[in-house]
């Protein structure tokens, strides 16, 4: 029996009111189709800890912040052909990926079964006080709850950002000296760091690759509250963004999604791709006008 063929876009557009700035009406018009987004994500903390592991003492605090699962997880491997695949079938109106057998989206279930993140709590908000902070006032807050301040403002970037090279520097002159014996404040800093290291290198990583906000310090001052925090439904708002924005062509959120979430019946592979954070958690933007970054993936528009 012969089977009609599969249409590959949309039946009506009449309701699609936004369907000409989508990355789809691209792939309609012949444009992108053998262009697939390619991951751009630091990978400092897994070559951190693939070539050592943290202290006992260490993974006790973490466990206790409900991160641990994610140093555990590790790092994982992209499907740049099923992202690719999935932002061009995600609609911004209804947050869902239009498929053929209907539709699909990732849900706060899914990011507190697969990755232990708290889906209710306080939300995580930027504080009105940072927002008027200068890279001077950042420095001294990172030397008061790390221990780590960097000679000079120079190494700061853009005012309230920081390499994360320099972090995992930084933490590999003090690994060696984490031990049984160590005084609890150094355990705490060291944690902090750890933390730090997980922001601005999984968790919001931005468009630079190498810089992480300094403005998460906020949230590190006390350990003890951090799984007081909805970590999860953050996580999940910045992949709603994330995509929303990119299928405008503007950079977005954390982007974060498993196969095993769009109804495919794939396997629970993670992709993990970022950019900059909205203002609540104090990451930048930015925007090129002949390429766009769409969590840590990058699309060029054809030039017309």
């Amino acid at each position: 029996m012969d089977l009609s063929p599969v249409h590959p876009g949309p039946a009506a557009d009449k309701i699609l009111v936004i369907q000409d700035d989508h990355r789809s009406a691209y792939v309609w018009e012949g444009h992108l189709l053998d262009q697939t987004l390619r991951a751009r994500r630091p990978d400092d903390l897994w070559n951190f800890l693939r070539e050592r592991d943290f202290h006992a003492r260490v993974v006790h605090p973490l466990r206790a912040t409900g991160f641990l699962r994610i140093y555990e997880i590790g790092r994982m491997k992209l499907d740049s052909s099923l992202i690719t695949t999935l932002i061009e079938r995600w609609r911004p109106k209804t947050h869902t990926f239009y498929l053929p057998t209907g539709e699909a989206t990732i849900m706060l279930q899914d990011i507190q079964v697969l990755y232990g993140l708290r889906v209710d709590g306080l939300a995580v908000a930027l504080p009105q006080y940072m927002i008027a902070m200068t890279r001077s006032h950042y420095l001294d807050l990172l030397g008061q709850y790390t221990g780590f301040r960097p000679q000079g403002e120079a190494a700061l970037r853009g005012g309230s950002r920081i390499s994360v090279t320099t972090i995992r520097e930084y933490m590999e002159v003090l690994h060696p000296d984490i031990t049984g014996e160590t005084e609890d404040i150094h355990i705490d800093w060291y944690t902090r760091l750890a933390l730090f290291f997980l922001f601005g290198g999984v968790l919001f990583p931005n468009t630079s690759e190498n810089l992480v906000s300094l403005r998460f310090l906020h949230h590190l001052q006390q350990l003890d509250e951090l799984p007081q925090y909805t970590w999860g439904a953050t996580v999940l708002a910045y992949l709603y963004r994330s995509m929303c924005q990119g299928e405008h062509g503007h950079p977005g959120g954390h982007m974060w999604f498993s196969a095993a979430s769009t109804g495919l019946g794939l396997a629970a592979d993670l992709a993990v791709a970022a950019t900059s954070t909205t203002t609540r958690v104090g990451c930048r933007t930015s925007v090129s006008p002949s390429s766009y970054e769409v969590g840590s993936l990058a699309w060029e528009l054809p030039r017309k």
